[in-house]
């Protein structure tokens, strides 16, 4: 796989031939400034194959990572994969503690990718009980106001997909 032929109108492709030595570079190139290039593919093949679950513990690794786009990499990999969290490898609460992100950008990913997570945990009931927990005690007021509107948008979303699936 060469990453300067990886395009918007080609990573599905490329993702759906990926090699296990592919997979290992695009986690190489994740860290790199090339990252945005490879996100796409990786995405595509953790919703197509189970092969990226393997690397859980990297996704992991990257919620503690400085950069806030690595960390949001890191959000969307494990809601993507929990479609093949047979091992129960999803720790929801440590998780969540990324909604306090000072990045806007990794709270919004955290919330945003709870879709993902709730939908491919079948609307887990402790699941959903620890988000709705985690949304009760949010303070949206430590948060600058500029953020107070979208965080609120994004909660409420998540609010409602819950109550739609919990009937």
């Amino acid at each position: 796989m060469n990453i300067k032929e990886i395009s918007k109108d080609n990573y599905q492709e490329i993702a759906s031939s990926l090699s296990k030595e592919d997979i290992e570079n695009c986690f190489k190139i994740i860290e790199s400034k090339d990252r945005c290039i490879v996100f796409p593919v990786l995405s595509f093949r953790s919703s197509i194959k189970n092969d990226i679950y393997p690397y859980w513990d990297k996704f992991i690794q990257m919620l503690q990572n400085e950069n806030a786009f690595i960390k949001t990499i890191g959000l969307k990999l494990i809601a993507i994969n929990t479609k093949w969290d047979k091992g129960r490898k999803l720790n929801i609460e440590n998780y969540l503690q990324l909604c306090d992100d000072i990045s806007l950008v990794v709270a919004r990913a955290c919330i945003q990718n709870l879709q993902d997570i709730l939908q491919n945990t079948n609307f887990n009931e402790v699941v959903v009980a620890k988000i709705k927990n985690k949304f009760s005690t949010f303070n949206i007021e430590k948060r600058p106001v500029t953020h107070h509107n979208v965080l609120r948008k994004d909660i409420d979303c998540i609010l409602k997909l819950i109550t739609k699936n919990s009937n």
